[in-house]
């Protein structure tokens, strides 16, 4: 897997999403262009996961968070720097730091 976040652009409208589309949810195109995205947003929404999936459990306590990307679209990913609510707020600054299998990880900015 190539390393970086990516995110779907619709060549018509411009309308992104950084999750699976085959087709631009506001009009319909199809033939999705794939973009890399800079990496960094802030954090929209996010829960502290104290028991994770198995691939996970090592690192837990974790933060799981919805994050705004900064060219208009949304993704989540995974703060295992995070180990508390009270280490992370909604609105905070974060970037794109690398993978973990198929997860995100992003880090306060």
């Amino acid at each position: 897997m190539e390393e970086g976040i990516f995110a779907l652009r619709c060549g018509k409208c411009g309308w992104m999403t950084a999750t699976y589309a085959v087709a631009c949810a506001s009009c319909g195109t199809g033939g999705l262009e794939r973009v890399r995205l800079k990496g960094d947003g802030r954090v929209l929404s996010f829960t502290i996961l104290n028991v994770p999936t198995e691939e996970f459990a090592q690192d837990a306590p974790y933060a799981y968070a919805v994050i705004d990307m900064n060219e208009g679209c949304s993704t989540s990913g995974w703060m295992p720097s995070v180990r508390s609510a009270g280490d992370i707020e909604v609105g905070d600054s974060v970037r794109f730091s690398g993978r973990r299998g198929r997860a995100s990880i992003f880090v306060k900015s």
